[in-house]
């Protein structure tokens, strides 16, 4: 579908939500993600929304309040699940969500992937949208695509075209009442709002200037995002505090093919520390990369193996699949390619997380 950023924003979303059968299955999922996050969904939708700008640009701003409009989801509800990452990733509530990888091939070409994980496949899985993002200058091209959900007005994954490329994974610090101060009190910019608010912005035409501007923002949940762009060697891991790179010292790890770092991979935690003991994505992949090796596993082909295997993992060791019962999409992109299309698999649900040596 597509978005078209040159119309007036209270209109942008109509021809989406108006479709047969869109307003009754957005209805649905979120019935689903409440019944199970219900008791923190109600708490934030029941707050006054005084200005919606506090949180996100007024363009984002004026599309959440044209389809609470136009759906009759009350604005509160919507805001919660606009804010869905931002009010519940803690250490508390541990999720174990989502795989995210850069690779360079031998002739210096970058590559970006990333599985979706999350505890609510199902209900995701009926929203999940593919969105082409037409030019704001209205000459009908395509300035970024993302992959996201219906209801909400940003994403957390992003090719910008020519560019660079954007993928964004959960990190589970610190208390969630932490998370709501710097929500609801210190009225910070929603993640997934400033996501898409970085794809818009003229002042992220390169690789480096959007991870300058991901690494330097404060936000109200800590985060990884993992860049790819469209020269050699464009390919970063930024671990994210709440402000900033602050709380891991500018942690930024990159691309270094010349010394044997042809991919970087994140699963939702510190690069430099341990995967949850039950949680071990990380080596399953890792050993994906060498059984390929740079030849097979440096493209959109080599990330979609790695990234729809559901097996090849030791269940006794702690190991997960890197596709696994929660994952409801794989989506997979290169920044430099012509069009810079986006290749999305939807996932029909695994029931349990098998390992097959």
């Amino acid at each position: 579908m597509t978005v078209d950023l040159s119309a007036p924003p209270e209109h942008r979303w109509d021809h989406v939500i108006t479709a047969p059968g869109v307003n009754q299955t957005l209805w649905a999922s979120l019935a689903e993600i409440t019944g199970v996050d219900g008791t923190l969904l109600t708490l934030a939708g029941k707050r006054p929304l005084h200005n919606l700008h506090e949180w996100m640009p007024a363009d984002q701003a004026a599309e959440l309040t044209a389809i609470s409009k136009l759906t009759k989801i009350p604005m509160g509800t919507l805001f919660a699940i606009t804010a869905l990452y931002d009010l519940t990733t803690s250490a508390t509530i541990h999720r174990a969500a989502c795989t995210s990888i850069v690779v360079q091939d031998a002739t210096g070409h970058v590559s970006h992937g990333r599985n979706l994980d999350y505890g609510l496949a199902n209900a995701m899985l009926n929203i999940t949208v593919t969105v082409d993002w037409l030019s704001a200058t209205g000459d009908g091209s395509v300035a970024f695509t993302s992959v996201g959900y219906l209801g909400q007005v940003g994403f957390n994954t992003v090719v910008r075209h020519g560019a660079w490329g954007l993928t964004h994974d959960e990190r589970d610090q610190g208390p969630i009442t932490t998370d709501w101060w710097d929500v609801f009190i210190r009225r910070r910019v929603l993640t997934f709002a400033f996501i898409r608010e970085t794809a818009q912005s003229a002042s992220a035409p390169t690789f480096a200037a959007a991870v300058e501007i991901v690494a330097g923002k404060d936000l109200a949940a800590p985060s990884y995002f993992l860049l790819s762009g469209v020269q050699p060697g464009e390919g970063a891991l930024v671990t994210h505090g709440r402000d900033g790179t602050s709380e891991s010292a500018a942690d930024i790890v990159r691309l270094d093919a010349a010394n044997g770092r042809w991919y970087v991979l994140e699963t939702n935690y510190d690069h430099d520390k341990p995967t949850d003991a039950h949680d071990d994505r990380r080596a399953v992949a890792t050993r994906a990369f060498a059984r390929l090796g740079q030849q097979k596993g440096a493209s959109i082909n080599g990330l979609l193996s790695v990234l729809t295997d559901s097996g090849h993992c030791n269940k006794t060791a702690g190991e997960r699949p890197v596709h696994n019962s929660h994952t409801v999409y794989t989506a997979a992109f290169a920044a430099a390619s012509p069009g810079a299309n986006v290749t999305v698999i939807l996932h029909d649900p695994l029931t349990v997380d098998g390992c097959v040596s």
